[in-house]
Parts: C-alpha cells; structure tokens; sequence
C-alpha cells in the first residue's frame, strides 16, 4: 500500500474532530469510489523550478557558513591561547562558540518570522543571508577568543532565513507538489555540509600549504583563517545578490501580480476535491491550498491574474499552541537537539588524541571526513528521500532516521577502543566501522524532511506560517544553543575525570534519543495522506 505522487501529503484542515468524521464518512458515501479516484488523479501543478531553486541557493549559505569553521574551529581556539596550553579546555570554549550561535538566532528568529508575516519574505531572506556574508568576514578576521565570540552571535541574529524559506517554499506549492518540493530540503544540508568542511579543511593556513600563492603576502599567515571564512562569505553574498534580483515575493499582500509563483495558479485541468476532505483545498484557513476547486483555465488566464487581496492578520501566538503543532514542535526540538549535539561532538571527536578518547584526525582529515558524510547523504537525498516518504509516511521514515543515532552514538567508543588497540591506527577495521558510521548518517538525515512536513501540515492558517515556522526555529535554536556546550563539555568532563571510562557522554546522548523516540509516539501522519493511504487500503479490499 503506498501513496502515489499526486497524494496530497498536507490536509487543509486542521480539526481532529472533523477529520475523524470525515474518515468514518468516507466508507458509507455512495459516491467514495468516485470520490477517492478524482481526488488521486488530480493534476499535480507544476513546480516552480527556477524560483524553488532560488530558494534552494539561498537556504545553501547556512550550513556552508555554519559547517565551514568545523574542521579548523578547535585548533583557532587553542590558537587564541584562551585555553592557555591546556588542550582538554578546548571542548568547553568550542561548544560555547557553537552555542553562542544558536543562542542569538533564538532570540531573533520568532521576530523575523512575524516580521516576514509583515514586510515580506525577501526583504527578511536578504537581510539573513547577508548578514551570514559579513559575520564571516569577522571570524575570519578574529584574533581573539571574545572577538570569535561576537562574531558567531551576530551571525545568529541576523539569520532569521531558515524558518521564512520553509514559508515560501509553502506559498509557492499546493498540496498538490509540496511533498515533491519537499524532497530538495533534506538535501541542502548535506550538500552544505560537504562544502563547508572540504573549504574549512582545504583553505585554512595557506600560507603554509600554497607557499607559491599565499607565501609572499603576511597576511595569510597573520589571518590563517580568513581565506576559508571569506570563500564562505562568498557563498552566502553570492546566494543573496541571486536572491534580490530573481525571487519573487510570495506574501500574498506584498506579492506583485506578475509576482505569483506560477504553482499557485489553478491547474490547467478540471477537478473536484473529495468531500471526505475535511476543509477544500480553497478554504482561505488552509496554508497549503490550491488556487481552485473546480476550474477551466485558458491559455492566457495567468497574464491577468488580479491584485492579491490583503492578507488577514497574523493571529495571535497563542491561538498557534494547538496539541498537534505543539508535539510536532517538541520532536523537532528533541531532533535539533540531539543533532547539534552530536554533530558538535564529533569533530571534536574526531581531532581528539586517541589517548583521550579520539580518533586523532588532522584538520584536512575531519574536512574530508565531513565532507564525504555530506555527499552520501546530498545523494542518497536527491535519489530516493521523496520515494522512501510517501512509501512509508513521514512519521515512520522519522522514527526510524532518529532511532540511528543509536548506532552513531555506539560506534564512537567503539572506534576509540579499536584505534588503541592498534597502536594509535585505524586499521581496516577502524576505517570499516567509520565507514559503517557515515553511512549510517544517511537515515538520519531524512527526518529533517519528515518533521517540516508534519509542521507545515500543522499551521492553522496561511497567514501564519511565518509566526509557526517562527516558533519552531525558535525551539529548535533554543536546543541547539544548549546542545553544543552541552556535549563539549560533557565529553572534556568525562575524558577528565574518566567518569564511565571517559564515555558518559555517549551515555547521556543515548537517553536523548530514547526520549526523541517515546515523544515520537504521538506523532500522527499528516492527515492527507493518511486519508489516502486508508482509501486506497478500501480500494484493494474492495478488488479483492
């Protein structure tokens, strides 16, 4: 039993109460068959490629910026001489940085989501990405500890973009191509990952590795960071000059009429939704609905589409904490969590000398190791994410990816102990299990998809999704500025006072995930599909 591409994996309502009524009703309709048949051969409208594909860009300058200071971050660190010639102090500054990060964009990211309600979403996007650009520039040009310090913050106050890409991503599909747009988010991440560690890894200290290039300007080898940090600011001033000259804005009271993403246009073909719907598709509280029901459409009725009406009011922050999007909130922050957490951990983790619990990785080494576990997942993403998601449902897919970082966690000491065994080497077996380790990012890598679309699934009305991604990325900041110092911390504590033989941190992560995975149990499948999924499970018992 699966859901086809054209299922629509956003319901456009969001009353349990009536979508139960709805579900009961949909076996006693004598018009179900037909209903149900229309409702999955529904034309499915086109994508927006060249503007998702703006948005795609613009989304690429965070994690590229973020991800770009991992291979070299704890060695700049020592480099400051805050820790003062003690290397096992390294973790707690480094996790501070990281949190730092999170800290400020917690603040902030709520503000910029309302405000995108307000203004619009490219105003807020460019000013995101921008601001991503120019707190680049001061990492790279920092030579303190607290200098590092204002620059990871600023970075996180100005970059209020992840929450309001989701929102125009949204406004541009319907329920119709959402899932299919969807399967492009969990690949960014990947793919930003895999460039910023190879940048991080391969450009720092140029004066040192291309002597020929760099070693004539004493620059480099006074700002042996600034090359990296400036190729990432560089991406991100990159995305943002694209983004201010081709997107398109999709707030509906701020949108041009040429404006209008072309997926929000009525489809080219006629149809008739399902009454088992629980709110039509053009019902103005759905956030996700197509332009029209039941429509004919002429060649040359999209180059005179009307002014946009005003949008209504974004509603108050309250009337958002309903059950549903309160739990899907509550996972997304034990997986950011979680995440960051381990994904702070393992640089660190990896550079570490395996005398303390490590792997003793080079700079370049960690850039490679990082950059490979990015590009498996960018693939695998692109390939199989969509497919594997409405096969199984978001919910499914989501437990199982959070349910891996189980195993991710476990190799780490495992890989410890098999490099002591062998001397300080990997060995075979060393690489195998590291092998076996970033393979198993993969999986975990797809609930990032799931939980935007059980979020999205969630928000109450169009007019607040900017307030409802707000809220999550607010959450998920909040985790993530606790996560990193957490973890760092956590690991020197153990390598120090040798508590549980220098492990209790993997202990600690290995609770989080088994509190992830029981919170998850409340999860429910986005009601659309899951509507589809039992008529179509009507449909095999009726052949048979």
């Amino acid at each position: 039993m699966t859901v086809d591409e054209r299922s629509p994996l956003i319901t456009a309502s969001h009353d349990h109460t009536t979508s139960e009524s709805n579900s009961r009703s949909r076996d006693t309709s004598p018009n179900l068959k037909s209903h149900r048949h229309a409702r999955r051969t529904r034309p499915v409208t086109p994508i927006p490629k060249f503007q998702i594909a703006v948005l795609l860009f613009l989304s690429l300058a965070e994690p590229v910026t973020n991800t770009v200071i991992y291979p070299f971050v704890n060695q700049l660190i020592e480099e400051t001489g805050i820790t003062k010639g003690d290397y096992g102090k390294v973790g707690y500054y480094a996790g501070l940085i990281e949190s730092l990060f999170f800290v400020a964009e917690a603040l902030m990211v709520l503000h910029w989501g309302r405000l995108s309600d307000k203004i619009g979403r490219k105003p807020v996007l460019t000013i995101g990405v921008m601001g991503l650009a120019t707190s680049m520039l001061s990492f790279g040009l920092s030579k303190t500890f607290w200098a590092l310090v204002v620059s990871r913050s600023l970075a996180g106050a100005l970059c209020g973009n992840v929450g309001v890409i989701k929102c125009s991503m949204a406004e541009m599909c319907d329920d119709t191509n959402l899932a299919d747009v969807v399967a492009f988010l969990p690949i960014v991440w990947p793919v930003g990952s895999t460039i910023g560690p190879l940048i991080g890894g391969a450009l720092s200290h140029p004066f040192e590795r291309f002597p020929r290039v760099f070693g004539s300007n004493q620059f480099w080898e006074e700002y042996p960071y600034f090359l990296p940090c400036a190729t990432a600011a560089g991406v991100a001033l990159s995305s943002a000059t694209l983004g201010f000259f081709a997107l398109r804005e999709t707030l509906p009271s701020k949108a041009k009429p040429s404006s209008k993403p072309a997926s929000r246009s009525p489809s080219p073909k006629s149809y008739t939704d399902s009454p088992s719907s629980p709110i039509s598709p053009t019902s103005p509280t759905s956030p996700l609905s197509p332009s029209s029901s039941t429509q004919t459409l002429s060649d040359d009725l999209t180059s005179s589409i009307p002014d946009p009406e005003p949008a209504p009011s974004p509603p108050p922050l309250r009337s958002l904490l309903t059950p549903r999007l309160t739990l899907s909130i509550a996972n997304y922050g034990l997986l950011a969590l979680i995440e960051i957490a381990f994904m702070t951990l393992y640089p660190l983790f990896l550079s570490t000398p395996p005398s303390l619990g490590g792997l003793g990785f080079t700079s370049a080494q960690i850039g490679s190791c990082l950059a490979g576990m990015g590009l498996v997942n960018g693939l695998f993403q692109f390939l199989l994410f969509g497919k594997i998601q409405r096969r199984w449902g978001s919910v499914r897919v989501y437990r199982v990816g959070l349910g891996s970082f189980l195993v991710l966690i476990l190799l780490c000491p495992i890989m410890n102990e098999v490099v002591r065994a062998n001397g300080g080497q990997m060995g075979v077996l060393g690489w195998s299990l590291l092998g076996a380790q970033l393979a198993g990012c993969i999986l975990v890598s797809m609930t990032w998809g799931c939980i935007f679309i059980l979020i999205m699934s969630s928000a109450p009305s169009s007019s607040a999704l900017g307030a409802t991604n707000g809220l999550a990325q607010t959450t998920a900041s909040i985790a993530r500025a606790i996560g990193p110092e957490s973890a760092t911390s956590l690991f020197a504590i153990s390598v120090e006072k040798d508590l549980l033989g220098g492990r209790l941190v993997y202990v600690v992560l290995l609770v989080l995930v088994g509190l992830g995975l029981v919170a998850s149990l409340g999860l429910k499948e986005e009601g659309a599909a899951a509507a589809v999924e039992g008529g179509e499970e009507d449909d095999h018992n009726e052949e048979a």
